[in-house]
């Protein structure tokens, strides 16, 4: 994806994640989605955030320089525990203080708080998740419904749509590759669009 769509389309992000949106990001290396997220996140500067992540994860990347404050003093970072327990709590507790709740790589378990958090409490974020170097959006749309359906709400792709209307899948660089969208049918069905 040429420079300018790459700007565009993350402040076509931004600006759904400032409105309390919801953005599924899928890559197939660890250190592109950490570059991303932060990239994207340290964006917004005028709304609390929380990202969990990784011990490593919650250390922004060398790309952003040492000082994480220089670019933005609104995003709190919280690194998993060695209970997933714990961290289900924690993140479902979060709501009151974070409009904004994101993930990156998180367990099954603790990944299934998030997006149980997003609907219930009204919030938005960022999912970012990594995948075999075999799957498509395809297979990050199966694992969501699988969640949902684990967590008690409707495994469908039409209940998928209220959740979030974007899939980014990036490059090994951290950069955009292609951008799906999630658009409901008259029947009930959905389409996903690649932009």
């Amino acid at each position: 994806m040429e420079k300018t769509m790459q700007d565009e389309t993350v402040q076509m992000i931004v600006g759904k994640l400032k409105e309390q949106g919801r953005v599924i990001v899928f890559a197939k290396s660890g250190t592109a989605l950490k570059r991303f997220v932060y990239h994207t996140l340290t964006d917004i500067n005028d709304m609390p955030m929380a990202l969990w992540g990784s011990s490593s994860d919650v250390i922004p990347p060398n790309s952003l320089g040492c000082d994480i404050s220089n670019y933005t003093t609104t995003l709190a970072r919280f690194a998993y525990s060695d209970e997933s327990a714990n961290d289900t709590w924690a993140i479902a507790g979060m709501s009151k203080k974070f409009p904004s709740i994101s993930a990156i790589h998180p367990k099954r378990k603790v990944r299934k708080a998030l997006l149980d958090t997003w609907v219930e409490a009204g919030i938005g974020g960022m999912l970012a998740t990594i995948v075999d170097y075999e799957d498509t959006v395809n297979d990050v749309i199966e694992q969501l419904l699988e969640d949902f359906s684990d967590i008690g709400y409707p495994a469908t792709r039409a209940f998928l749509t209220s959740v979030t209307q974007n899939i980014i899948e990036l490059n090994e660089e951290g950069y955009i590759q292609k951008v799906f969208s999630l658009v409901p049918t008259k029947d009930m069905g959905v389409v996903v669009l690649l932009d």
